[in-house]
């Protein structure tokens, strides 16, 4: 059988949408190969077990996430509320470009995410990029720890349930995402 260029790339991705649309148990490494065109240990070169393959889909799909959101921001200016906007969009885009990552990492996955203002080394990376600019306006508007956490709480929950439901399926919307969505970011007390 033929070894595709990116294997292990495309191998994350199979199973990644494998996993989003029938669970984990429907994933199997010689299903993964069958799926995937190539012979049943090509999987194994890549990953010792289904585990350390999980590991990796974990990490592939944190590591792209991250690297989107901190790219969406790059530019912006730290000290001007709209940051969040931009964080914002580009959580929902990430997931409606990648539907099966919101579905693997959120609902498969269930990550594990402290909600603070305060920094936490082992918290979920693209929700540490949120807290951090919210606990920056915070300092910089000189919030009340309450107001801010309430903020970081709102943007959390906007920017995630907007993403879920732009994931779903099931969800129709009359308007254009980019306009249903557009003025949802604002940073309390701004």
């Amino acid at each position: 059988m033929y070894h595709h260029d990116n294997l292990k790339d495309k191998l994350i991705e199979k199973s990644v949408e494998i996993i989003s649309k029938e669970g984990v148990e429907a994933l199997s490494m010689r299903r993964l190969a069958l799926e995937c065109s190539v012979s049943r240990q090509a999987p194994y070169c890549h990953f010792e077990s289904k585990d350390a393959l999980l590991n990796e889909c974990r990490q592939y799909i944190t590591e792209e996430f991250t690297e989107y959101l901190e790219k969406s921001i790059e530019n912006e200016n730290p000290d001007n509320p709209k940051i969040l906007s931009k964080l914002g969009y580009a959580y929902i885009n990430f997931f409606r470009a990648h539907p099966s990552y919101f579905n693997f990492i959120y609902v498969m996955d269930k990550v594990n995410i402290f909600v603070t203002l305060e920094k936490k080394e082992d918290n979920y990376p693209p929700f540490e990029i949120l807290r951090r600019e919210c606990k920056h306006l915070t300092d910089l508007y000189h919030l009340d720890y309450q107001k801010g956490y309430t903020s970081l709480i709102r943007c959390w929950s906007i920017v995630h349930g907007a993403a879920s439901m732009a994931c779903s399926p099931n969800i129709k919307f009359e308007t254009d995402l980019d306009k249903a969505f557009s003025d949802l970011f604002n940073f309390s007390g701004m």
